[in-house]
């Protein structure tokens, strides 16, 4: 039986032989930041939700946000996830 990903039906990468346990101290960071996201994310729409949705300035400045950032998240991606909490804000 393959396992799925927690925030999609696709695979897991890892065949099940390859499957190892997580330490549970990271699944303890992991759910922390997955809490903190939703909670930003929940700020941002509270905050947007009096901004008409035509406003040019309610959208994310992703341009600006990707140039500024580094690290191991592909930045195309980063923008779709972008573009997702954008739609997700929409009166």
């Amino acid at each position: 039986m393959s396992r799925t990903c927690a925030f999609s039906n696709a695979p897991a990468r890892t065949k099940p032989s390859e499957q190892r346990t997580m330490h549970p101290a990271l699944r303890n960071q992991l759910t922390h930041l997955d809490g903190a996201l939703v909670n930003l994310l929940q700020e941002r729409a509270r905050l947007l939700a009096s901004v008409e949705a035509d406003d040019p300035e309610r959208h994310p400045r992703v341009d600006d946000l990707l140039r500024r950032t580094s690290g191991d998240f592909d930045p195309q991606v980063l923008a779709e996830i972008l573009d997702a909490v954008e739609r997700g804000t929409r009166p």
